[in-house]
């Protein structure tokens, strides 16, 4: 007799158990499969699409070569003082393509390019896109310093404290300003793409002077003693296309 009631105990605690599992599937189950489906999408959402498999670190190694904003036979004395904000853009056009850019804001709408680089940075701070900004520009302190006679690399340079460095991120957009263009009586803003870390050294693609160079980040610093004013990150999440994804 009690062997038997034993058993039937045994029988109820083990059919109340799989009651016990079979409503924690019916409820848990289906928000388990919707939480992986949610990550799922957001996983494929943020993936980048096959055309792009690409670093901007093949720059740094020379496995790509940057297109020059000019032609060879171009007139080099026509003054144009947007060339590196010109060279950005055609980069960013060559690596994400002419609707992606349009849609971050590098582009017009139409396909022109921006004419100034502070047109660009301004437009890349509206769309939420700046990621890290200096708190007193260079360009700023400079004004203010204009009329003092005091040397205003120095005082520019006691201004970099290289703390925008820890944000970089390949693919980033670095706004700086240089001292040269007081002397032409207007506050130029310089523009470069940020391509990655080699040997322990950060390192920028550029046109500078209509010349296209990988330069390292700590050698900007010479011609820009101030350092890094903005960075600008305008592909934080790129969505993939129907034509893409065909």
């Amino acid at each position: 007799m009690k062997k038997s009631m034993t058993l039937t105990f045994f029988a109820f605690v083990l059919f109340s158990k799989t009651q016990e599992i079979e409503t924690f599937k019916k409820i848990y189950f289906p928000l388990i499969e919707q939480t992986k489906q949610n990550i799922s999408e957001e996983i494929e959402e943020i993936k980048m699409p096959k055309n792009l498999e690409k670093r901007w670190s093949d720059y740094l190694y020379g496995k790509k070569k940057p297109t020059p904003t000019h032609e060879k036979n171009e007139n080099k004395n026509e003054k144009n003082i947007y060339w590196c904000t010109a060279f950005v853009q055609k980069q960013m056009i060559d690596y994400y393509g002419m609707e992606e850019c349009k849609n971050a804001g590098i582009i017009k709408g139409n396909g022109e390019k921006i004419g100034g680089t502070w047109d660009l940075l301004n437009i890349l701070r509206n769309n939420g896109s700046v990621v890290w900004e200096k708190e007193e520009k260079s360009s700023e302190i400079a004004k203010k310093a204009k009329e003092k006679k005091i040397n205003l690399t120095e005082l520019l340079a006691a201004t970099n404290t290289r703390e925008a460095e820890k944000f970089l991120e390949e693919g980033d957009i670095i706004f700086a300003w240089y001292p040269q263009s007081l002397f032409k009586h207007h506050y130029v803003t310089h523009s470069c793409i940020y391509i990655g870390e080699k040997e322990g050294k950060k390192y920028i693609l550029q046109e500078w002077g209509r010349k296209v160079e990988v330069l390292e980040l700590e050698k900007l610093y010479k011609r820009t003693p101030g350092g890094i004013d903005a960075i600008a990150r305008p592909f934080r999440k790129i969505k993939l296309s129907e034509d893409i994804n065909a």
